[in-house]
């Protein structure tokens, strides 16, 4: 049998870039998964029926509310780990097995909450994007349906940047001026090494 992949897990604040980073690495042709869209498939999926138990008031029309949800859990921190509890075991199984079976020496994969969940327990290296709060704010005021309070409760939730830049083996300054290509490219370079 094939060794698994290394995983590698990216991870950075509400509006840091996770995403457009996930991409830049999937176009220089490293298998990239997105935790978050794992989580939205196990909402309507296999998390379903245990939300629906838990959560009854965010269920519309036989379909988890994700805006109900939300609002349920990021106002009750018991809610949320609750929800958590549900979710990031699941999470873990579809990303270990996607590393089992990608066939390549390595691979990305976006965590958002990857210290607060523990997954650095089942990465090899863990990349951190480096974004000021200004920008941060800036660009999640841009998202539909976001709002400064939501915004600030939603930062609440996760571990500091300063304190995620600690834990990181890799760091990506992803603001405007810094050229976050060049970045990815050389951290490739580093794993493949």
């Amino acid at each position: 049998m094939e060794a698994r992949a290394i995983i590698v897990g990216l991870t950075g604040s509400i509006a840091s870039g996770k995403s457009h980073v996930l991409e830049l690495f999937a176009k220089e042709g490293i298998p990239t998964q997105s935790s978050d869209k794992i989580a939205h498939e196990l909402l309507d999926g296999g998390a379903f029926n245990e939300i629906a138990k838990e959560f009854p008031k965010s269920i519309v029309d036989g379909k988890v509310d994700r805006q109900l949800l939300g609002q349920e859990v990021f106002a009750d921190n018991t809610k949320k780990q609750k929800l958590e509890k549900i979710l990031h075991p699941m999470i873990r199984k579809r990303n270990i097995d996607f590393a089992n079976i990608s066939g390549a020496k390595f691979v990305v994969i976006e965590i958002p909450l990857l210290f607060e969940s523990d997954a650095q327990s089942y990465c090899d290296y863990t990349i951190v994007l480096n974004v000021s709060r200004e920008t941060l704010q800036k660009r999640a005021l841009l998202r539909e349906k976001m709002t400064l309070d939501k915004f600030e409760r939603i930062l609440n939730t996760q571990l500091p940047t300063e304190e995620k830049l600690l834990k990181a083996d890799f760091i990506i300054d992803n603001e405007a001026e810094h050229d976050t290509v060049s970045q990815v490219k050389e951290i490739i370079r580093k794993i493949n090494a």
